[in-house]
């Protein structure tokens, strides 16, 4: 019995809760102890709700991570895109300037032409004709030249224009070039 009462002793002596031998009766330290858990619910209670609030905090950052990043994409895409159709706006208007020096050539070739034919008069070029059906192939050759000479120089003028519009649709690509670039430094440094 004696070694009942002794390992009973220490445990006592050993156990986490420290059970301390008082005077007060059960009910006041039950109180005690309920008082105690319930402010120690409390403490958890606020605790998890602090944890559920940094969690749900840091799920709107990695959302709002996730959604910049989507944007610098996007804006990565829209750059390709809008290189891509400022090469090819360059190349339209290289096709455009070498159909404006073509018909430059050509309206070159057409003037010099015209200027041969006026410079002689209608008796010259009559004489000079031995049928009378080569004078009027050399007028109707006349009439041909300065008709061909008025289709190159609308085809020049429509050609410039062309080139002109593709030149404001190339500045304005390169501009939204450059701001589309901005803006995705602009994501970039906000990650």
């Amino acid at each position: 019995m004696s070694d009942v009462i002794c390992t009973c002793y220490t445990l006592v002596q050993t156990c986490p809760l420290h059970v301390v031998p008082t005077t007060e009766p059960n009910d006041v330290v039950l109180q005690h102890l309920g008082n105690n858990n319930l402010q120690y619910q409390k403490e958890i209670e606020e605790n998890s709700g602090k944890a559920r609030t940094l969690s749900s905090e840091i799920t709107r950052l990695n959302s709002q991570i996730n959604r910049v990043q989507l944007e610098i994409k996007s804006l990565g895409l829209s750059i390709e895109q809008t290189t891509t159709e400022i090469g090819l706006t360059q190349n339209q208007i290289e096709i455009a300037e070498n159909k404006i020096d073509l018909h430059k050539s050509a309206l070159g070739k057409h003037i010099r032409k015209l200027s041969e034919i006026e410079d002689q008069n209608l008796t010259e070029i009559l004489f000079k004709n031995p049928r009378l059906s080569d004078f009027f192939n050399n007028i109707k050759n006349l009439d041909d030249t300065q008709k061909n000479l008025r289709a190159t120089i609308v085809g020049i003028k429509d050609l410039k224009t062309d080139l002109e519009e593709k030149e404001d649709s190339l500045n304005s690509k390169k501009a939204e070039l450059e701001n589309l670039k901005n803006l995705q430094q602009g994501e970039k440094r906000s990650l």
